[in-house]
C-alpha cells in the first residue's frame, strides 16, 4: 500500500524531473512498481468476476451474463456516430474531442453504469484491454454516488 504509493510518486516525480512525458509507450517502471501493479490487477480481477445481486444473496459470472451495450453520444452532440464501443469511449483519442481526458457515463439506475466499469476493470486486470494505463483503481457508481463531499 503506503510503500507502493511513495513508489508510484518518485516514478512520477523522476518523469518530470527529465521531461518525460508519463504517457510515452516506452517507459519501465521500477520492479517494485510491476510488482504492486501485478498485486492490484489480480486483487480487481478477484473483485471484478462476479456480479453481486443488489440483496447480496448471490453472484452471477461477469462473463457469463455480460453483454456489449450500445453506447451512444449525448443527444445534444452535433457529430453524428455509429454505436460505440468501449475502445471509442475509454481509447486514448477521444472521439468527438480528440485531446478529451474525461468520460461522463449516466443513465438511470440499474441502466448498467456499475457493470460496464465492472467489466473495464476485469479487461485491464486480464491485460485485454486499457494497457496504456499502468493503474486502475475500481470503484463503483453506488459507492462514488455515497461518498459525501
Amino acid at each position: 500500500g503506503e510503500s507502493a504509493a511513495k513508489v508510484v510518486v518518485q516514478y512520477i516525480q523522476q518523469k518530470q524531473e527529465t521531461g518525460s512525458a508519463l504517457n510515452q509507450e516506452k517507459l519501465t517502471p521500477p520492479k517494485e512498481f510491476l510488482k504492486y501493479q501485478k498485486k492490484l490487477s489480480s486483487s480487481v480481477s478477484a473483485q471484478s468476476c462476479f456480479l453481486s445481486t443488489y440483496g447480496g444473496t448471490s453472484h452471477m459470472s461477469l462473463d457469463d451474463i455480460y453483454t456489449e451495450g450500445q453506447l451512444e453520444l449525448a443527444q445534444y452532440c452535433a457529430d453524428v456516430h455509429g454505436p460505440l464501443g468501449l475502445e471509442d469511449i475509454v481509447g486514448t483519442v477521444g472521439t468527438v474531442n480528440e485531446e478529451a481526458d474525461t468520460v461522463l457515463v449516466s443513465g438511470e439506475a440499474g441502466s448498467g453504469k456499475t457493470t460496464l466499469l465492472q467489466r473495464l476493470h476485469l479487461l485491464w486486470a486480464r491485460g485485454v484491454a486499457l494497457q496504456q494505463f499502468l493503474l486502475l483503481f475500481p470503484f463503483s457508481c453506488r459507492r462514488l454516488n455515497s461518498e459525501h463531499r
